[in-house]
């Protein structure tokens, strides 16, 4: 899928949502077909919600254009990208202002450097978040330092930070999506978030245990990677030399079939 946006952005990742609230085909592709798309692009946006998956605010603006990105996601490796990138203005800004924010906010003496970088980290990924905000018009992710994802406590505070730094740049906690890793403490972090009105977005789903989990804890959405399910197969497979010619054959594509199907019903039982 990546290779046939290449001409345009080869580094753009795009994943399709598997959300809780379905909601119906947009306006604007209700007439058209997938046999009728003119691209790759509009066919999968068809059919499903698109994310894009970047930190680059020229790329997710490129995209955008098209009418087809609704959401995107970010990461920790998008964010030191735009710390490495600073020599840019633009991402230059944003950098500048996490580490005075983050200074000024906890530098009242004594030895708190690791908590004012955590601080520059979260500000900084908010502030690329709002950027991508005024771009896309759906939910914009945003991770809790993965270094805490077996910790639900900590997860669930990092949480709320992010959320109330969202809320002091104006974007409301409707539009954003708190990334956590989908290991057991992550997924109650979840649960803890999801009854507080923050919606989540529960990551690194390899197994249908996973998903169900994250289900009945009450997630948002689930990101499954139905890549490293298949290189996963392919290793315990090596006769087969990678090779797979249909969905049908594809592992991550029946497991996340199988993860999705059960979300709908999970969200049919509970409505």
């Amino acid at each position: 899928m990546v290779n046939s946006f290449s001409s345009i952005a080869p580094s753009a990742i795009f994943l399709a949502s598997t959300r809780l609230n379905w909601t119906p085909l947009q306006p604007q592709f209700q007439k058209r077909t997938c046999l009728q798309a003119s691209s790759q692009l509009e066919q999968l946006a068809s059919m499903t919600t698109l994310a894009i998956d970047s930190g680059d605010l020229k790329v997710i603006e490129e995209y955008a254009k098209t009418g087809f990105i609704t959401d995107a996601t970010t990461n920790p490796l998008f964010v030191s990208q735009v710390g490495l990138n600073s020599g840019d203005p633009i991402y230059a800004d944003l950098v500048n202002d996490a580490v005075n924010f983050a200074t000024s906010s906890l530098n009242k003496g004594g030895d708190n450097v690791a908590e004012i970088v955590a601080l520059a980290i979260d500000k900084l990924s908010v502030n690329l978040g709002a950027a991508i905000s005024k771009i896309v018009p759906g939910y914009i992710s945003t991770e809790v330092d993965p270094r805490l994802s077996f910790d639900t406590q900590a997860s669930v505070e990092r949480a709320r930070r992010i959320i109330h730094l969202y809320g002091q740049m104006g974007v409301p906690r409707s539009r954003v999506l708190i990334k956590l890793a989908a290991t057991w403490e992550g997924i109650c972090a979840a649960e803890i978030l999801e009854a507080e009105g923050i919606q989540c977005n529960l990551t690194l789903v390899f197994s249908f245990l996973q998903a169900v989990a994250c289900a009945q804890k009450g997630a948002h959405l689930i990101s499954p990677f139905p890549g490293r399910i298949l290189d996963w197969y392919n290793r315990e497979q090596p006769s087969r030399n990678g090779k797979v010619l249909t969905p049908e054959e594809d592992e991550g594509v029946l497991a996340c079939k199988k993860m999705f199907n059960y979300f709908k019903v999970s969200f049919w039982r509970l409505s």
